[in-house]
């Protein structure tokens, strides 16, 4: 049989792990002393190879959008979510310092007391009764015991427990980018539905005034009362737009809020002026080795690595164990005597004890933790395959998205100069008026479109930014794993 630890040895101790103690788990990732093997193989860029690059922390400044650094940040503080996810990681840690008490020796400390009588049967003493004694005792001791980790068996399980203390570290981190998400993408839900809001009150405005010329016409006995019902049609509906526009803004903004652990009071400050406009796609060549900053990602290969140990210490546990126990102490019949070193009495102990038979169950165990271990690489492998897949579907759309935000754009130019020259040729007697209706309602159709495609851009990138683990600097050169906490 092959000795516990020696046919996994690519995976490397977590001894690390805990001395890092992540001091900035919120911010950062653990590093794995040596990274085990890719469960894929990962290309070397998206597009064609190959290009440098790092993630960035604080990838929504690449907007700069007034006002949301600081609601990020705000929402990273008080969000009720992001607490709770905070204090499993404590959990996590206790946890892992619980397993790591194993790997040292036991010390316990003790003092008792005791007050015994003895009888002794068939010896009566004159007066009939029969013979006993009482006598008192009075100790303290110290007592130590230890197991020597002749297989690696109990370290195996401190290093399962700290690599489930990082995933859990790299849980939190997730947490935090998944929220910096939701409320970049809140902010911005905002920011369009009250831009939306302001168009629609434009174009109520605007109807009220081609309604106002239509009924002028009327009055002149040039137009029928045909032309007056249709803009009246126009004028109410655009009325109603306004009340379905201002029914989003509120609601946005009372999502925001909620994100940002404020009570939904639907009063939220002041609001950036315009969408930002989304900067050049990065280029072709995006490293995969950007995928490495994913906090599932990262999460995941912990995981499995401390299913490998868990494995390991399964193993170790078909071999005999040794444990090693020392006492010393007091023991006296009177308590002033009870540090008296000659009432001293000590022990020491070493014993060894292996399984003969317990039906087969300590190596089921084994098949157990090794199935287990390949369904943690497994699923490694699907989140890095997903990952992948995010990434580029991410650039595909972002790609895409900028174009019919461009052709929304023209659409929307030639709109508005449509509806002023249907305007003022209705004016002059020369068009009609569902001429005058139909430029109107593009006009308005286009800019409402124009509005969601320049979001969707926003929120691509958004979407880009949180398949890569953050945000993305191509100048800078994407620093190699070196064992070291980051």
């Amino acid at each position: 049989m092959t000795a516990p630890g020696r046919s996994r040895a690519r995976w490397s101790p977590l001894a690390a792990v805990l001395a890092a103690a992540f001091a900035g788990c919120a911010a950062t990732e653990p590093a794995l002393p040596h990274r085990p093997p890719e469960p894929v193989d990962l290309p070397n860029g998206f597009g064609t190879p190959t290009a440098a690059g790092h993630v960035a922390v604080d990838w929504w400044l690449a907007f700069a959008a007034p006002g949301l650094d600081a609601a990020v940040r705000q929402g990273l503080e008080h969000n009720r979510d992001l607490r709770a996810a905070v204090a499993r990681l404590d959990a996590a840690r206790a946890q892992a310092v619980v397993a790591g008490g194993a790997a040292w020796p036991t010390l316990e400390a003790g003092a008792d007391a005791a007050r015994r009588r003895q009888n002794f049967p068939g010896l009566p003493l004159p007066g009939g009764n029969d013979l006993h004694t009482t006598y008192s005792t009075f100790g303290v001791d110290l007592t130590a015991s230890w197991e020597i980790d002749l297989w690696g068996r109990v370290r195996a399980g401190v290093d399962a427990a700290s690599a489930e203390f990082a995933a859990s570290a790299v849980d939190l981190r997730a947490a935090q980018l998944s929220l910096a998400a939701q409320i970049a993408r809140a902010w911005f839900a905002r920011l369009e539905a009250r831009l939306q809001l302001e168009l629609a009150e434009r174009s109520q405005a605007s109807w009220a005034a081609s309604a106002e010329a239509v009924q002028g016409r009327f009055a002149a006995g040039v137009r029928p009362a045909l032309d007056v019902h249709l803009v009246a049609t126009g004028r109410h509906a655009a009325q109603a737009q306004v009340a379905f526009r201002r029914e989003q803004h509120e609601r946005a903004v009372r999502q925001l809020e909620l994100l940002l652990g404020r009570y939904p009071s639907g009063a939220i400050g002041q609001e950036p002026a315009a969408l930002p406009v989304v900067g050049a796609p990065p280029p072709a060549g995006l490293p995969a080795t950007l995928l490495r900053q994913r906090p599932d990602l990262v999460a995941a290969e912990f995981r499995a690595l401390a299913q490998d140990r868990r494995v390991a210490a399964a193993t170790a546990a078909l071999y005999p164990r040794l444990v090693l126990s020392a006492s010393v102490g007091t023991n006296a019949a009177t308590a002033d005597r009870v540090l008296d070193p000659d009432f001293l009495v000590w022990s020491l102990l070493g014993g060894v004890t292996a399984p003969l038979f317990r039906g087969g169950a300590l190596r089921a165990e084994v098949d157990l933790q090794q199935a287990q271990l390949q369904a943690a690489c497994a699923t490694w492998g699907a989140a890095v395959l997903r990952a992948c897949g995010e990434v580029e579907i991410a650039l595909a759309a972002g790609a895409r998205l900028a174009e019919r935000a461009a052709g929304l754009e023209l659409a929307h130019t030639a709109a508005q100069a449509a509806f002023a020259a249907a305007s003022t040729r209705y004016r002059a007697g020369l068009e009609n008026v569902v001429t005058l209706l139909e430029a109107q309602r593009r006009a308005d159709e286009t800019e409402s479109q124009w509005l969601a495609a320049r979001h969707a851009c926003v929120d691509a990138r958004i979407t880009l930014f949180v398949a890569l683990g953050g945000g993305f600097d191509l100048d800078a050169k994407t620093p190699e794993p070196t064992g070291e906490p980051r």
